[in-house]
């Protein structure tokens, strides 16, 4: 091989003159430095196996029958691969610390850089690298929460239902709580899976109970155990969402009064971070109008005539204004919703005549105002039968 016997040559002549030899690029600097001042270094070494997963691509990899034959063939052909580019070297110069039968990479110990620049002279050697020691990231930085939560932003206020395997409210992350309460980090702890006895028997949710409380340090957390186990039925998690949803209008509810109740313009913050974890030093902002409260109900009044009845409504009123209406009619009974009753009228006017109705049969009526955020409210009934004319002689 070429590169070799160039690389022999520039051994013998000491390199003079000329600095490291260019194939070191292969390798990081540090992992260099290392070797060039006389010590050792762990390194992973990377080879080129494009030829060989050629080969088993090409092959019938869908039949598992012969899955582990091709597999077996397939480490042979690695095996091969790094026994030739470790030819040259002994003991002296490397230790193999781990093969990976599996994989086109060597774990190595680097006793030279002889070692090295004869490695990195092989084509089939693509690339070095450090074996470096991977830490599991407690970084709230990556998030931006530290700045959120300087602008005050923690979370006071508020509420987050962790749906999983309950919360032990008695660690001190928590409270150190012997139960749970207004004044417990944990609000509410309620099993809709069958009652285990124990505030959290896997540990898991109290883990993610306090990832929430990391995120968000002024927060409460409602603890809902759905797990019987390590498995949870669909209708325990529904029972525990439809638990919630019922929290926002029913004050009978234990979480109602963490419902969301703050309205009215919002700042929105953004960081941006791109895949090199390079992010912004500053958020690109917006307003946004919260709104989640339905229209005041107002009235709705009715004028039977012949053969129709007149509707007119006055009185709804919303912080954001009134968008429109909607009202719905039926002749057997008063539409539950202004989903459900047929839709009689829609617009923004404030009266609407039906026509062509039978006298003496009860119509049914709901009107509904929408305001600008798209809340409907609950709407406003009425009934009315149509009255005929009295013949004159």
């Amino acid at each position: 091989m070429p590169s070799r016997r160039l690389l022999v040559v520039c051994l013998a002549a000491g390199c003079a003159g000329r600095g490291l030899d260019p194939q070191l690029s292969k390798a990081p600097s540090d992992l260099v430095d290392t070797l060039s001042s006389g010590g050792q270094a762990e390194a992973l070494m990377m080879l080129d196996d494009a030829p060989i997963q050629a080969d088993f691509v090409a092959s019938d990899v869908g039949d598992e029958e012969v899955l582990p034959l091709l597999l077996q063939n397939r480490a042979q052909a690695f095996a091969n691969l790094k026994a030739k580019v470790l030819a040259d070297l002994g003991s002296e110069d490397v230790e193999i610390k781990n093969s990976f039968d599996h994989m086109p990479v060597i774990h190595l110990q680097l006793k030279s850089l002889h070692a090295l620049e004869a490695l990195a002279a092989y084509d089939e050697v693509l690339q070095f690298y450090k074996n470096e020691k991977h830490q599991m990231l407690d970084d709230l930085t990556l998030i931006n929460q530290p700045q959120t939560f300087a602008a005050g932003k923690g979370g006071a206020g508020t509420a987050v239902a962790v749906l999983d395997t309950g919360t032990d409210y008695t660690r001190a992350a928590f409270g150190s709580c012997t139960s749970a309460g207004p004044s417990c980090k944990v609000v509410y702890a309620h099993d809709f899976a069958p009652d285990d006895g124990n505030v959290d028997d896997n540990g898991h949710g109290s883990n993610v109970a306090g990832i929430v409380l990391n995120v968000a340090p002024s927060t409460k957390i409602i603890a809902l155990d759905v797990f019987n186990g390590s498995s949870a039925w669909s209708s325990d998690i529904i029972s525990a969402v439809n638990f919630l949803i019922d929290a926002k209008t029913n004050s009978a509810n234990p979480v109602h009064a963490y419902k969301t109740t703050t309205q009215g313009l919002k700042t929105v913050s953004v960081w941006f971070r791109d895949q090199y974890g390079n992010a912004t030093t500053s958020p690109a902002t917006a307003t946004v109008t919260l709104d989640t409260v339905a229209a005041h109900v107002g009235s709705l009044l009715v004028a039977p005539g012949s053969g129709q009845i007149a509707l007119s409504w006055s009185g709804f009123t919303d912080s954001n204004g009134i968008a429109s209406y909607r009202l719905v009619g039926s002749a057997t009974s008063t539409p539950g919703s202004c989903i459900t009753g047929g839709v009689i009228y829609s617009g923004t006017a404030t009266n609407f005549t039906q026509t062509s109705l039978v006298n003496g049969k009860n119509y049914y009526y709901r009107l509904c105002a929408y305001d600008s955020a798209g809340n409907i409210s609950a709407g406003v009934t009425a009934t009315a039968r149509p009255v005929g004319t009295l013949a004159t002689h």
